[in-house]
């Protein structure tokens, strides 16, 4: 269900939700840098969330991640030539088709990531300290809702 009343409380409405949701995105950016550092990992979140994804989608090819990721394939080279330069991910030729990059994890980001896995499970107890279990599964699913709402917009 989507609101569906007068247009200029929309408005606030809709402000509001933009300077909340960008407010708690900046708070957990700084949360998650800080278990990052105590991991001992000189990464950003961005980093982070990329080596999280590719743990569960191993050899993906680049287009493949930044539509994943939600970021356009420019900042996803970017973010990719950091962590190659880290020795963090390595890029493969796909077989099939040479002019597709495929990502993997190296074995370094591995074992960084299994050391830092502790601390992250921390960040996240974190996260839902102040919420019951119910109010989290609400939460999550609101946030889901309005992401494909705002994904399939057209301005209609």
């Amino acid at each position: 269900m989507y609101y569906r009343g007068d247009m200029e409380e929309w408005k606030t409405l809709s402000e509001l939700i933009g300077l909340k949701v960008h407010r708690i995105n900046t708070t957990l950016r700084v949360l998650l840098q800080s278990k990052l550092k105590q991991a001992g990992w000189n990464i950003t979140p961005e980093q982070w969330a990329t080596i999280h994804l590719l743990i569960d989608h191993s050899g993906i090819n680049q287009t493949d991640l930044s539509g994943k990721m939600c970021r356009d394939q420019t900042s996803v080279t970017r973010l990719l030539d950091g962590l190659q330069k880290k020795g963090l991910i390595e890029r493969r030729r796909d077989t099939q088709d040479k002019r597709v990059w495929n990502v993997y994890l190296t074995d370094y980001s591995l074992d960084r990531y299994e050391v830092t896995k502790p601390f992250i499970d921390e960040y996240n107890s974190v996260l839902y300290q102040s919420l019951e279990e119910q109010k989290g599964v609400e939460f999550i699913n609101l946030l889901d809702e309005l992401t494909d709402f705002i994904s399939n917009y057209t301005g209609e």
